[in-house]
């Protein structure tokens, strides 16, 4: 993993110098590092380089407002940035920007669903982490009950359909904690 780190750390530099490099695949390297050194327990690099993507896709997203991969990659680092956040035991900070990615709107009907499937399991893990299991089954039960009646995207492969059972498996597991 810290080879990993290291050349999406190059990467990301080579893209920063750059001035003509996408600023959207600077964005989606500084999320895929983030997710590597959240792994590694790295979190204060990982919180710099959330905030750096953050804010490439807020100004990104002046410029292109209609694009749906620069917001769906939007709420993947706010979601991100929610996660560390309660890790770090910032409750407030999570649900704050757990809610913010929740305010991001999309045309297409998928990726709406997903980023919203993404979001909820946002407000489940933080609840988890606080200890509120009852809040985080209730939240998982939203998720079942999003995704049913969704079933046509999942049906159709628009959407994995293999995600409904990772939510009935998180939602046994919380209940089993209880």
């Amino acid at each position: 993993t810290s080879w990993v780190i290291e050349m999406l750390r190059q990467a990301a530099a080579i893209r920063e110098a750059d001035p003509a490099s996408s600023r959207g695949k600077l964005a989606e390297t500084l999320v895929e590092l983030a997710i590597h050194e959240m792994r590694a327990g790295e979190y204060g690099a990982c919180q710099g380089d959330l905030g750096r993507a953050t804010a490439v896709l807020e100004a990104g997203l002046a410029a292109h407002l209609d694009d749906e991969e620069w917001k769906a990659l939007l709420v993947q680092a706010l979601v991100l940035k929610s996660g560390l956040a309660g890790k770090l035991a910032d409750s407030g900070e999570a649900l704050r920007l757990a809610r913010q990615a929740a305010t991001i709107e999309f045309a297409d009907r998928a990726t709406r669903l997903e980023m919203q499937l993404t979001v909820l399991d946002a407000f489940v893990t933080q609840l988890d982490l606080s200890g509120d299991l009852d809040g985080a089954v209730l939240e998982e039960k939203k998720i079942l009950g999003t995704m049913a009646g969704n079933a046509d995207l999942f049906a159709s492969h628009r959407l994995d359909p293999l995600l409904q059972s990772d939510a009935l498996l998180a939602l046994a597991q919380l209940d089993l904690r209880k």
